[in-house]
């Protein structure tokens, strides 16, 4: 596949464009919607759980002013799912990715190697002590057999029957702009087949179109109001 070279450079204007107007949007109003967004994502999920009693979820911390999944995520717990949350993991290259920079710039800390991400699984219990390290800091990476997280088991993609994907835009076509790091990117295409994704997104990061290079991945469906 040829792509323009001008492509990357697109994508980080159009993420400074888009996150700029999600940031806009009014905190009373970015509740509301995702509420509204939490709701349509369940009746998603509550067809899975039809097919699975208990399934495996991953869900996502919202940071800063992305699609809250607080309601969603309680109703996972609520149906007997088992929920999982990213985990960043150290892999020892120098992290580039531009959005996480700003990010972490924010908070005062330097930015950390390379990371990737894994799933890990978190107990309603252990959600509820709003302690697990990875959901308070969901940019930090932490080495594989980091005592911080030995208690949170990781899973493989392959073992996820249902995803909610952050983004920062989509189009028409439901062709999703992420942050540059391409993890979930890597993450959903080794998930096994006929296991459902979904995105979370607000109207306002709606786009004409998006810009695609080859390892971009279409979304069958996104949860947006």
């Amino acid at each position: 596949m040829c792509e323009p070279k001008d492509v990357p450079e697109r994508k980080r204007t159009l993420r400074r464009e888009v996150i700029a107007r999600r940031n806009s949007i009014p905190e009373e109003i970015r509740r509301t919607k995702s509420r509204r967004i939490c709701q349509l994502i369940a009746e998603e999920f509550n067809r899975v759980c039809t097919a699975k009693a208990h399934p495996t979820v991953a869900v996502y911390a919202a940071m800063n002013s992305e699609v809250d999944l607080k309601d969603f995520i309680e109703h996972a717990y609520g149906c007997g799912a088992r929920v999982a949350f990213p985990c960043m993991n150290e892999t020892g290259q120098k992290d580039k990715d531009e959005h996480s920079e700003q990010r972490r710039s924010k908070s005062g800390h330097k930015p950390p190697m390379r990371s990737s991400m894994v799933m890990r699984t978190v107990s309603y219990r252990q959600y509820c002590t709003q302690e697990v390290p990875f959901i308070t800091n969901p940019i930090r990476p932490y080495a594989t057999n980091d005592a911080a997280v030995r208690g949170y088991p990781a899973i493989p993609p392959e073992e996820v029957d249902f995803a909610v994907v952050p983004m920062v835009a989509f189009d028409d076509s439901f062709m999703r702009l992420g942050y540059g790091g391409g993890n979930y990117d890597s993450f959903l295409s080794a998930m096994r087949s006929g296991s459902a994704i979904i995105g979370a997104a607000f109207d306002e990061q709606r786009v004409a179109s998006t810009p695609v290079e080859s390892h971009d991945l279409r979304l069958p469906n996104i949860a947006h109001a």
